[in-house]
């Protein structure tokens, strides 16, 4: 298990014992919601609840392999200290998330938003009804980037809490963030102990 502040991406780490709690809230939060269907990232910290939560709910779970979180390549398994100090003009680029930017033998920032985003879009397509997605905070970003028509640096900015919920609605043609990171349903959690890393800010 990763402790908190290093960087992990694409490496499967498990949900730490916060993360149970607070995806442990996030389902008490959805217990009286409509749900058709329930979408995951097929990365074991968010497919594992995304799995309970439908199954407590007798609906439907899909793992999008294309909602994974972005891989960091060289830096998965780093602290955001180390590497500032490895290599700082790297993460000054990394921080700026220009498309063109390609993480160390890893992946390709706008390689990752099109991705996240045409797996938001299909998904949109084809499920009737409320579904609700369990992600990461770099493929969330991807897909509030897409809703609000911003660029991934923009959405960089976007302040997602580990357990936060966003809510995307129907709006016209279209669709509108209409909450965005709510956090009053998590319970207040000790920082001590090993945590799973949050997504590094690129």
């Amino acid at each position: 298990m990763y402790k908190k502040g290093l960087v992990a991406g694409a490496t499967d780490v498990p949900l730490s014992r916060a993360g149970v709690a607070q995806m442990d809230a996030v389902a008490t939060y959805l217990a009286d919601k409509p749900l058709q269907i329930v979408y995951s990232s097929p990365l074991r910290r968010a497919a594992e609840p995304a799995a309970e939560l439908a199954a407590s709910r007798k609906i439907v779970h899909s793992e999008v392999m294309d909602l994974a979180e972005i891989d960091f390549g060289d830096w998965e398994g780093k602290s955001y200290e180390a590497l500032a100090i490895e290599d700082p003009e790297m993460v000054a680029k990394a921080r700026a998330a220009g498309p063109l930017f390609t993480f160390p033998n890893g992946e390709n920032i706008e390689f990752f938003r099109r991705r996240v985003q045409v797996a938001f879009a299909q998904i949109v397509r084809t499920t009737p009804g409320t579904a609700a997605i369990f992600a990461h905070g770099g493929s969330l970003r991807m897909i509030i980037a897409a809703v609000k028509a911003i660029t991934p640096a923009e959405a960089q900015k976007i302040d997602l809490s580990p357990g936060g919920i966003s809510i995307i609605e129907p709006d016209g043609s279209g669709f509108k963030v209409s909450a965005l990171n709510l956090i009053e349903h998590l319970p207040k959690i000790s920082e001590s102990g090993p945590e799973q890393a949050p997504e590094i800010r690129h």
